[in-house]
């Protein structure tokens, strides 16, 4: 028995055949009048900030409540382009919608982005998988809140798409997937409409033409369909061979890596001689994407330790489910180093794979490239690559399990993992040669605790997960240095009593992001976004295969951001017996929640989003 096998299978049902299958402090905020960050007060800062609207839920809601921010807008008037409209979705065919273009938005805009609704009605269903893609290009990945008997949850998620804009500007085929099995045992049915909202720049300042990737590549499992690969094996890689623009200046790669099959649960698998013993899956509990480019090991990205609406016990995330739960925030990794040398005008290989992966990874990528308007080649190369010329090193594990006389199991098994490698290259532009240096530093750490005595099953963990990026560029007497840091605690504990048929479970998230940049020793940008989410639910199951009782239902999340343009955001909610209880709204902010509409409150990647950043 492990977190993903309580007692009735109903409750946890393995993903077979399915695609895909707290309350903290707030952290000091800065007022809107210190958030300079040493920027010069007379030179305004870039965009503009805006007022959040304030959380009005219903009172005793119960289908989904967060404190996530919703993405600050522009003030200009909105263009929408629909998707695809009350789309309902059984059976496990990719749904195709016709998509216009931007034709009817004309351009140049200030903001992009992708808003989608989904709904399911009350009864029985998984948590399922939903992708959405236009022109092979993923542009949404989540997961869906599962419903119950009574409760029929609907919710609406946001993904900031300014990044791709120029993919986005022709009619393309698209495509949405949210694989669904409905009969007379799985009853609910999943329902969704889905939009792009293009605001028009209000100033040349305000245009993104700058953060816009001029070229979007996918890479994906079907590229029709932007359907994902699916990884069972560190030794597999969603791979495309392409002849990449002569003239790159920077280049990215979006990676979307959701845990499924014997992978949904990894934080928690233990070594393979241990399973057995344990009850737990194998295959240990180190995750890790590695990105390569013609072979060669280029970058490292974390696996996010998501945790879906069915994971441990359904009622620990109702009505507010974990940390990226409904809308994964893409990892990013900066191959800007490569540029030069990959504009050879030759075909080039980029793969992706999961280091530790089992039973599988449904993987995703996007590449985005940047070019030099004022030249067809650029031309470079790559200087150094330790992270190539050093060993990847394996995770180093502990065992502290012993097994008594008595055929009691207890004891800690322990994972940690470290990284550190930097990247250099250059590349020739037309303003003169600059030179990009990625320094990455990751640190992995699972420990988990287990006490199998009698009808006794406890397991419980602590993950954690860093990754810090720096990036330096120099060119043209500039010097700008970009540091990326990102976090994902991990916390769970799990106890089943056969002699009560009691199951009693917790879960704790803590996400962060940090982002600063500094040009020529003087502060530019800071941005800090933080999502803590703590949980707790039990269940009585009845000797007679009656249906389960449910108690000690409570949880709470706090989501914060505040960044040196004058955003300043802070809600929380607090739920008991899976309704919301009450809620804090914008609490340490002068005048209430604002953000500047640049702003990212989300923590999506903001190695983009940097280059519109004044410098100081």
């Amino acid at each position: 028995m492990s977190f993903f096998l309580p007692s009735p299978p109903a409750l946890r049902a393995p993903r077979q055949r399915r695609f895909l299958h707290v309350l903290a402090m707030c952290a000091p905020l800065c007022l809107l009048s210190a958030c300079g960050g040493g920027r010069d007060a007379a030179a305004p800062p870039p965009g503009d900030l805006v007022a959040v609207a304030a959380f009005a839920p219903a009172a005793s809601a119960a289908g989904v409540v967060v404190a996530d921010a919703p993405l600050p807008r522009p003030t200009t008037a909105a263009c929408t382009v629909k998707l695809y409209d009350g789309m309902s979705f059984q059976g496990f065919d990719a749904h195709s919608f016709a998509y216009a273009g931007a034709g009817a938005c004309p351009g140049p805009w200030a903001k992009v982005v992708l808003e989608a609704d989904f709904a399911v009605n009350a009864g029985r269903q998984f948590d399922r998988t939903a992708l959405i893609s236009i022109g092979g290009i993923n542009l949404y990945a989540g997961t869906t809140q599962e419903p119950s008997a009574n409760v029929a949850p609907s919710w609406h998620v946001e993904r900031d798409v300014t990044d791709y804009a120029k993919a986005l500007t022709a009619s393309a085929d698209g495509f949405v997937r949210l694989d669904n099995v409905v009969d007379t045992t799985y009853t609910g049915l999943l329902t969704g409409s889905a939009r792009l909202v293009f605001y028009p720049a209000g100033s040349s300042a305000d245009a993104a033409s700058n953060r816009a990737a001029d070229l979007v590549i996918p890479l994906a499992g079907d590229l029709k369909t932007g359907d994902p690969a699916n990884l069972k094996s560190a030794s597999d890689a969603l791979q495309r061979t392409m002849s990449l623009p002569t003239n790159m200046v920077r280049l990215y790669l979006d990676v979307q890596a959701e845990s499924q099959g014997g992978d949904e649960f990894w934080y928690t698998c233990v070594p393979d001689d241990q399973a057995q013993v344990l009850q737990s899956c194998g295959g240990g509990s180190f995750r890790e994407v590695l990105v390569r480019i013609d072979g060669q090991p280029a970058g490292l990205a974390p696996v996010v330790p998501r945790v879906y609406t069915g994971g441990v016990d359904p009622g620990l995330w109702r009505p507010t489910p974990g940390a990226e739960t409904l809308s994964f925030v893409p990892s990013r990794v900066d191959l800007t180093p490569f540029a030069g040398a990959l504009s050879d005008g030759t075909p080039h290989t980029v793969a992706i794979s999961v280091q530790g992966a089992q039973d599988h990874f449904a993987v995703v990528g996007s590449l985005l490239v940047y070019q030099d308007a004022a030249a067809s080649q650029t031309g470079g190369a790559l200087s150094s690559n330790t992270l190539a010329s050093a060993a990847l090193t394996p995770p180093v594990t502990s065992n502290g399990i012993t097994t008594a006389a008595d055929s009691s199991v207890g004891g800690t098994l322990g994972v940690t993992a470290a990284h550190s490698y930097a990247v250099t290259g250059y590349v020739n532009t037309s303003s003169g040669r600059v030179t990009t240096t990625v320094q990455h530093d990751l640190t992995f750490s699972n420990q988990q605790k287990f006490n199998i005595a009698g009808a006794i099953y406890r397991q419980a963990l602590t993950q954690r997960t860093t990754s810090t990026a720096t990036v330096t560029t120099e060119g043209s007497g500039r010097r700008t240095v970009d540091r990326i840091a990102l976090s994902y605690p991990l916390d769970m504990d799990y106890t089943y009593d056969g002699d009560k048929n009691r199951q009693d479970a917790t879960a704790a998230q803590d996400f962060r992001t940090d982002v600063s940049r500094t040009v020529n020793g003087g502060d530019a940008f800071h941005s800090a976004f933080r999502n803590t989410l703590a949980v707790k639910s039990a269940l009585l199951f009845s000797s007679t295969g009656g249906p389960a009782q449910r108690g000690g239902e409570e949880g709470s999340q706090t989501v914060t951001y505040e960044d040196s343009l004058g955003s300043c955001y802070q809600r929380s909610v607090v739920t008991a017996a899976n309704v919301l209880a009450s809620f804090q709204d914008g609490a340490g902010c002068t005048g209430g929640n604002r953000l500047n509409w640049l702003a990212q409150p989300d923590g999506a990647p903001a190695q983009a989003l940097l280059g519109r950043i004044s410098e100081p």
